[in-house]
């Protein structure tokens, strides 16, 4: 008995062979990912997301982060034993220092802040200290993430007040001044000054937010009697 053969011939034969690196090639060629989003993130990188960039605002107010949501790593079902994965870094919120500084006779009060070298933060009040009063400057202390309060007396002495909100660390300064001598000569020397992503709007954030030096010299003195009255 004979069995039916069939023949190949050789012209189709030749174009499944054409057409067999083609879907090879198609196999190969990637998808391309969707481009990524950026946005403002005030506060920092929350859960999922990472800082990619700080942004400019208007002259004089701080930078902004911009955002960018972290890519994830896609499902696939499990096969063979598991490779070790790296670990993704995860986003640092900076820290932003600060510091009073004054002249050795203690007749004018500087600063620096929004840095996050705390040497060249402190270099830098120094140098520009030492340039406005042609004297030697020293500092009257740093500080990070939050506000500082420097009060003076009727002895030209000084104390200092630290809290994560300006009129608290006022207080603690005046509070500290008052414990050495008669409230009544305790006054604060300038408005409390911060340093922190937290801090870059609102009052006494060691800018004028557009208010006149009169008004501001108002504000130190309004603060200062509300204080000293608190605190008598």
């Amino acid at each position: 008995m004979r069995f039916p053969v069939t023949r190949i011939s050789p012209r189709r034969f030749m174009s499944f062979a054409a057409l067999a690196p083609l879907g090879l090639l198609l196999l190969l060629v990637p998808s391309r990912p969707a481009a990524a989003q950026d946005y403002v993130c005030p506060n920092g990188a929350g859960p999922g997301e990472t800082v990619v960039a700080m942004q400019s605002q208007a002259p004089g107010a701080p930078p902004v982060p911009i955002c960018r949501r972290a890519p994830q790593a896609p499902q696939s079902a499990p096969s063979g034993p598991a490779m070790p994965q790296t670990p993704m870094m995860s986003y640092v919120r900076p820290r932003l220092y600060g510091v009073h500084v004054t002249d050795v006779d203690r007749t004018a009060l500087y600063s620096s802040n929004w840095n996050q070298d705390p040497q060249n933060t402190l270099d830098m009040a120094i140098e520009y200290c030492e340039r406005q009063t042609g004297k030697k400057c020293v500092s009257l202390g740093g500080f990070v993430d939050e506000c500082q309060a420097i009060v003076i007396d009727a002895r030209r002495a000084t104390y200092r007040g630290l809290d994560i909100d300006p009129r608290f660390a006022a207080r603690t300064a005046m509070e500290a001044c008052g414990n050495k001598g008669p409230i009544g000569q305790c006054r604060l020397w300038r408005l409390p000054l911060c340093s922190g992503l937290g801090y870059g709007e609102g009052n006494y954030v060691g800018n004028d937010n557009g208010r006149t030096p009169e008004q501001i010299q108002n504000e130190i003195e309004t603060m200062t009697r509300e204080l000293a009255a608190e605190l008598k």
